[in-house]
């Protein structure tokens, strides 16, 4: 994600209406946004470290893109868990940026265990964005500057 945000000049980012999804994150305990990924919108599937801004505010959050194996699903989403939120975000415009890369998508044998990696994956999120906070690379591009105006939620 890095090298592409510094051939960008910017955080690669999907931007778009927050969706119904099937309300399994909101079972295990992790309530998502839903977005639609367009044709071209195609990142390697598995688990980020994003930041997604909404009416202003930015939320650090855990994301997902992938087809939801442990559920046989089989189209590719992109999920994210605003991580210290807590609200309605449905049919809401939301830009999601996403920051790292953190673990390959896999498959669980049970939802339990895949909400005790969730819990994992939010506490390395949360690292990483806090690194990233403290010294953004981005911040020296002029239009990363302009795009990551919105204040940090508290």
């Amino acid at each position: 994600m890095r090298e592409a945000a510094d051939q960008l000049g910017y955080w690669w980012r999907v931007r778009g209406r927050v969706g119904e999804g099937a309300g399994r994150g909101k079972g295990l305990g992790f309530p998502t946004v839903n977005l639609p990924l367009e044709p071209g919108q195609d990142v390697r599937h598995g688990i980020y470290a994003m930041r997604v801004d909404h009416d202003g505010r930015r939320y650090h959050a855990a994301g997902y893109v992938g087809a939801r194996p442990t559920f046989g699903e089989g189209e590719p989403v992109l999920e994210a868990y605003l991580l210290d939120f807590a609200g309605d975000l449905y049919r809401q415009e939301v830009e999601a940026e996403f920051i790292a890369f953190l673990r390959p998508d896999e498959t669980f044998a049970t939802p339990e265990a895949l909400a005790a990696q969730m819990r994992e994956d939010c506490d390395r999120a949360r690292t990483v964005l806090a690194k990233i906070d403290a010294d953004d690379p981005m911040r020296r591009f002029p239009l990363a500057r302009a795009l990551g105006k919105p204040k940090p939620s508290t």
